[in-house]
């Protein structure tokens, strides 16, 4: 995640990777299987930041860079993107995997064992369809709300600000959030799935991990407002919100987060009470 930030530095990219050589940073590999879902397996080891990046530069350059819709589906639950529907969106992110899935069982051909390529172009075969028909049915859901599901229309119906959610003091702010909204929500759901803990539709995976743990909470805390990140209309705004979210969830298995932005800090600090991970999260000013 690092090194794909660093990437879109445009013209500072030798700077920070040698602050990541000075720094001897270790590579944070974490497993994932064929569908992409995150085992919570990981390993870190050495390796010149350079190569990795290039390695990352490399990847990205042949291949379409995308994330199927999904910082666009976030824009617009943030009141952007009004030109086009939850659908719409929906519907070219699924075409985008699909051709990213051709694409990379192609790329395979010739460097995958024969078994193994079979096994692939299996998974790859079962996951088009299902991924499809899980981001039509998303889109669907979230046009039939008619524009209830903007974070504004939220604030409206469940009667709390951010300016509010602000003033909750640790420990226990997940159960002081949910105190909060539950007047409002608990006839509609429940705790673990307002915060992305359970599935709230059939398509949905359920987190199993610590890193997907945090990042669920981190961004249902996102959505309701605690300590939001600013300018979520932006898709720039978006993919920078979403790189603090993965840099949250990957932290779980390191000893020490240390961020310069508050918005982080504090929803890392709820995340990790809740689940019980020992992470250290330092605030510095910048």
């Amino acid at each position: 995640e690092s090194l794909f930030e660093i990437r879109k530095s445009r013209g500072y990219e030798k700077q920070f990777l040698n602050l990541l050589a000075q720094l001897n940073a270790l590579f944070l590999d974490v497993e994932t299987t064929l569908e992409g879902r995150i085992t919570g397996n990981y390993q870190f080891r050495a390796n010149d930041p350079f190569i990795e990046f290039k390695k990352l530069d490399d990847t990205l350059s042949d291949t379409v860079e995308s994330n199927f819709g999904l910082d666009k589906l976030q824009q617009k639950l943030y009141g952007g993107g009004n030109d086009v529907s939850f659908t719409e969106i929906a519907e070219k992110g699924s075409i985008d995997l699909a051709g990213m899935l051709d694409q990379t069982l192609a790329d395979c051909r010739e460097d995958l064992p024969q078994e193994l390529l079979a096994e692939v172009d299996a998974k790859f075969s079962e996951l088009k369809p299902r991924a499809a028909s899980s981001m039509a049915e998303m889109g669907y859901l979230l046009d039939g709300n008619k524009g209830e599901t903007t974070t504004l229309a939220f604030e409206k119906a469940v009667g709390v600000a951010p300016k509010q959610l602000k003033n909750i003091q640790p420990p226990d702010v997940l159960h002081k959030v949910w105190a909060m909204l539950s007047p409002s929500l608990s006839a509609h759901m429940s705790f673990d799935q307002l915060f992305g803990l359970v599935p709230t539709s059939t398509n949905v995976v359920l987190p199993q991990c610590s890193i997907e743990k945090a990042n669920a909470i981190y961004h249902a805390l996102n959505y309701i407002g605690y300590f939001r990140d600013k300018g979520m209309k932006r898709l720039r705004r978006v993919h920078a919100s979403s790189s603090d979210m993965t840099h949250v969830g990957y932290a779980t298995v390191c000893d020490l987060l240390v961020s310069g932005d508050i918005d982080l800090v504090m929803k890392a600090r709820a995340a990790y009470e809740y689940l019980g991970i020992s992470t250290e999260v330092k605030h510095v000013a910048i």
